[in-house]
């Protein structure tokens, strides 16, 4: 049975820079576009977005990962820039981050999602 998304905690940028160092896909670049250069970083999750009277909820394979953004895939087009939830649980400790589509380009198996991550300011 899924859980509920209060049930998973909001993941802090502090946890999530945290979780990209232990994995080891978190590195300074000198990429100008990029504030942190992307790592492929495979894992599965779920992405939930509320748009107005639709909600929408899917699975989403995660390939490429940054301190600031994730890439993956999903079956579901995810509008431009709504936010977005994606829950993640691994080896068993589930957190869940927030973000925005920053792009949902339709592929021949679903949809590249681009998601901004937005962290909640530490205090």
């Amino acid at each position: 049975m899924p859980r509920q998304c209060s049930e998973v905690k909001l993941a802090s940028r502090d946890y999530w820079q945290r979780f990209l160092t232990r994995a080891g896909a978190l590195q300074k670049t000198g990429d100008a576009r990029r504030l942190s250069k992307r790592f492929p970083f495979p894992m599965s999750g779920s992405i939930i977005f509320v748009e107005d009277d639709r909600t929408g909820q899917d699975d989403i394979a995660i390939f490429d990962v940054s301190a600031e953004g994730i890439m993956g895939l999903t079956k579901l087009e995810i509008p431009w820039h709504v936010e977005v939830r994606i829950e993640l649980d691994p080896e068993g400790t589930p957190f869940a981050l927030r973000g925005h589509a920053m792009h949902c380009t339709p592929t021949v198996d679903g949809y590249k999602v681009g998601v901004q991550l937005t962290f909640v300011a530490q205090t």
